[in-house]
């Protein structure tokens, strides 16, 4: 009898970037309540369409007090947000949902950022892993809201209130990115998805050390024009001489970026793994010459 096949191959769970809105996505312009007022940061949209066409699902989660406060209603919020979705439509840009929490400060609520509450719903509805997902926002509450729920990394922009926060509170953003802008978040994002190691990848070049008898001990690195060479040279040069020219390629824009983001521990990480596959791809190829 056959199984259904949803209990052999469980759906995988989606990455998601999650977004503060005002200050981060739009000019923050206290208690933002009428259509005229919202102002778009240049290259946010483009940001946003990136950080889509990677396969990441957007949400966007804000807390607007002044719900709580009397200053507007929840009706003139959904105006702005109808307005703000007709905008980023026009680059083929939505998000899967946007999360509100109009409560005052100073009274109960569960989504309120730094509350996790709303990124937990979204996992469970959307099938997110929070494991691998990022939160975006300009204030240390929704650096909190990241860190609370156990995204991938929160990530601090300059616009709004992020360049004061950075000023001020340094030791409190350890383990935050911060960049400029939604753009730069989007470029850092991308840069780390595109040059990161699979595990396929580390299995093919685990399989071939096995193999063919590599020691560790024998381990050093040529220079690219050397190894592509002795690559050449292997008559079982094939995929892995394809995937060397990918690494180099790898490498290459990850030291371009790093120019950057040199001071980001994971980007560091993500560096080092790519030069240590580089360095046993041409340790394989000797023992091969």
């Amino acid at each position: 009898m056959s199984q259904d096949s949803t209990e052999s191959h469980p759906t995988p769970r989606k990455r998601a970037v999650f977004l503060d809105r005002d200050g981060t996505i739009i000019e923050d312009k206290d208690y933002l309540s009428q259509i005229k007022d919202m102002i778009l940061y240049p290259g946010a949209t483009q940001a946003l369409r990136r950080l889509m066409d990677a396969g990441f699902l957007l949400f966007l989660v804000t807390n607007q007090s002044g719900i709580g406060r009397g200053y507007f209603t929840m009706a003139d919020v959904e105006r702005i947000h109808e307005h703000l979705a007709a905008e980023l439509a026009r680059a083929g840009v939505h998000f899967q949902k946007i999360y509100v929490a109009p409560e005052h400060p100073d009274h109960p609520s569960p989504g309120r950022k730094p509350s996790p509450q709303f990124l937990f719903e979204a996992r469970d509805d959307f099938g997110v892993d929070l494991s691998q997902s990022y939160m975006i926002g300009d204030k240390l509450i929704d650096l909190e809201c990241g860190w609370n729920a156990g995204v991938k990394k929160s990530i601090l922009v300059r616009t709004g209130y992020g360049a004061e926060l950075a000023r001020t509170q340094r030791e409190k953003l350890a383990e935050a990115l911060i960049v400029d802008d939604l753009p730069g978040a989007a470029e850092h994002l991308l840069a780390l998805d595109e040059c990161r190691i699979s595990d396929a990848e580390r299995g093919m070049l685990f399989r071939a050390l096995e193999s063919n008898g590599w020691r560790w001990e024998e381990h050093f690195l040529y220079s690219p024009n050397k190894t592509m060479h002795l690559l050449r040279e292997c008559a079982w040069q094939g995929d892995l001489l394809d995937f060397y020219g990918q690494m180099m390629n790898r490498l290459t824009k990850l030291t371009t970026s790093a120019k950057e983001f040199s001071d980001h521990e994971q980007h560091r990480r993500v560096i080092s793994d790519a030069q240590g596959l580089v360095a046993i791809l041409t340790v394989l190829l000797e023992t091969k010459k």
